[in-house]
C-alpha cells in the first residue's frame, strides 16, 4: 500500500512539473507520519501556488510587470563554395584553407572533413569546416582571391539558414521543467523514510528523470553550437578549359605517334623492294 502511495506522489509531481511554469519553486515535503501523508504532500506541492506569487500584492497598487519581448532570432547558417583551378593547384589551395582554419584554433574554426581524388588529368577535393561568424566575415572574398592567384576562379557560392529560435526556446523551457521535476523527486527521496521498496521506486524515478534531463540538455547544446558556429563546404575541381587543353595534348601525341609509325613502315617497305634491272644497251 505504501508503494502505491509513493508512486502516486511521483506521478503527481511529474504532472505538476509539466503544468507549472518553468522555474516554479518546489514546495518542501515534510516527513510523513500517517501512511497517506506522502501522496497528500505531493498533491499539496502540485496545488500550492508559488510563494512569490502568493506574497505579491494585488489590486490597482500592484505594479504591472513589463511584457517580455520576443527572443532575438537564432539562425544556423551553412555556406557552400565551388572553386575551379588547374589540376596541380587544387591540393595546395585546399591545404592552405585547411591550415588557416587549424591556425585559428578549435574555438574559432574546426576542420570536420577533408578528401581529395585524382583521375588522370582531373583532380577533385572537398573541405568541410565549422567556424564562427567573425572568422567567416569576408571569407568569400578570400576564397576568390586565393583561387584567382592560383589561376582559377570561385565558380559557386551559396548561403542557407535555418531558424532555430522556436526549437531553442522550447527546449530551454523543457530543460528547466525537467530540472524542477528531478529536484522534487530528489527531495522526496531524501525526506521520505519509507521501506526499501518505496525508496527503490523513488530512486528509479529520479534516475529516469535525470536521463531525460541529460538528453534534452544535449539537444539544446547541439542547437546552440549550430548557431554559434556555421558549417562551410568547399568543393575543388579542375577547370574545364584546362581539361580540354590536356585532352588535346593527349590526342596530338597519339596522332604524332601514329604518323611516325606509318612513316617508318613506308620507309622500310620501300627499302625492302628489289632494285629494277638495268636497261639493255642498243647494238
Amino acid at each position: 500500500m505504501r508503494r502505491v502511495l509513493v508512486l502516486s506522489a511521483i506521478l503527481l509531481l511529474a504532472a505538476c512539473s509539466k503544468s507549472a511554469p518553468a522555474g516554479q519553486t518546489a514546495v518542501a515535503i515534510d516527513r510523513p507520519a500517517p501512511p497517506g501523508a506522502a501522496a497528500d504532500a505531493a498533491a499539496s506541492a502540485a496545488s500550492t501556488p508559488d510563494a512569490a506569487t502568493s506574497a505579491a500584492p494585488s489590486g490597482p497598487s500592484a505594479p504591472a510587470s513589463p511584457a517580455a519581448g520576443p527572443p532575438p532570432p537564432m539562425l544556423a547558417y551553412s555556406y557552400a563554395y565551388g572553386i575551379q583551378a588547374p589540376a596541380d593547384r587544387v591540393r595546395p589551395l585546399m591545404t592552405a584553407q585547411q591550415q588557416a582554419c587549424i591556425a585559428a584554433g578549435p574555438t574559432v574554426c574546426q576542420v570536420t572533413g577533408a578528401s581529395i581524388s585524382t583521375d588522370e588529368d582531373q583532380v577533385s577535393a572537398r573541405l568541410t569546416l565549422r567556424a564562427t561568424p567573425a572568422w567567416l566575415k569576408g571569407y568569400d572574398d578570400k576564397l576568390a582571391g586565393a583561387a584567382r592567384d592560383a589561376g582559377g576562379k570561385l565558380s559557386h557560392e551559396e548561403t542557407t539558414s535555418e531558424d532555430l529560435t522556436h526549437d531553442i526556446v522550447d527546449t530551454d523551457a523543457a530543460v528547466k521543467a525537467k530540472t524542477a521535476l528531478r529536484d522534487r523527486l530528489q527531495a522526496l527521496l531524501e525526506t521520505h523514510p519509507g521501506n526499501l521498496s518505496d525508496l527503490l521506486a523513488v530512486e528509479e524515478a529520479v534516475s529516469k528523470a535525470q536521463a531525460d534531463l541529460d538528453a534534452t540538455t544535449s539537444d539544446l547544446t547541439v542547437m546552440r553550437e549550430r548557431v554559434a558556429m556555421s558549417d562551410v563546404t568547399i568543393d575543388y575541381t579542375t577547370s574545364p578549359g584546362l581539361r580540354g587543353v590536356a585532352l588535346w595534348g593527349i590526342l596530338l601525341t597519339v596522332w604524332t605517334t601514329i604518323a611516325v609509325a606509318i612513316a617508318i613502315a613506308v620507309s622500310r617497305r620501300r627499302a625492302s623492294r628489289p632494285a629494277p634491272p638495268p636497261a639493255a644497251k642498243a647494238s
